[in-house]
């Protein structure tokens, strides 16, 4: 799966399928659209900053439903960095957590994709610990794809875009050991 910006209809990531890539060439691609996405949003609030707090409410309650839909630019630029860490909090307790047996919301790599887009850097230790857990989480998801990464079918697999966050959060958080948990 793809993770691409559709800017344009206010819509932040969306999925769809690109079977032309190779996964490694794929994976390259969306580090490269996430450094983008990240640079536009960062813009988008220096130059609007009054359009875009007051454009939507900020006080979200998170539920599974909540992530059933696809993120929208303009709510996601006017959350704040706690509400972001909420949802983030959210997402990796109740969303992506191993002991709950339910299913995935529809959008949760959409939303993942688009929270990280808008963390702001440096990233305090106790919310690190929050996208390392997720991070973590993605691997576990995407673990059994990785053995099959040199076939294009494993692209389709609706696994890949859980590969595609765990390198996101291990390349743009520097959570660099993350990478040893795939080796062992």
């Amino acid at each position: 799966m793809l993770l691409s910006t559709a800017m344009t209809s206010g819509i932040v990531p969306v999925l769809c399928v690109d079977t032309t890539a190779s996964p490694a060439r794929l994976v390259k691609v969306q580090v490269h659209k996430f450094s983008q996405l990240r640079q536009y949003c960062c813009r988008m609030k220096k130059l609007h900053p009054s359009r875009i707090s007051s454009e939507s409410s900020t006080d979200m309650v998170p539920s599974k439903r909540t992530f059933d839909e696809v993120p929208y630019l303009s709510v996601v630029l006017s959350m704040s960095q706690v509400t972001v860490f909420e949802l983030l909090e959210y997402v990796e307790e109740v969303c992506l957590s191993e002991h709950k047996a339910s299913r995935l919301p529809d959008s949760i790599s959409s939303w993942v994709f688009s929270l990280l887009a808008v963390v702001d850097k440096p990233v305090p230790m106790d919310y690190m610990a929050i996208i390392r857990s997720i991070g973590r989480r993605c691997l576990t998801l995407c673990k059994d794809l990785l053995p099959s990464l040199s076939t294009p079918d494993s692209i389709s697999d609706p696994t890949f875009q859980f590969l595609v966050l765990f390198i996101l959060v291990c390349h743009y958080f520097e959570q660099l050991d993350l990478l040893q948990e795939v080796v062992t």
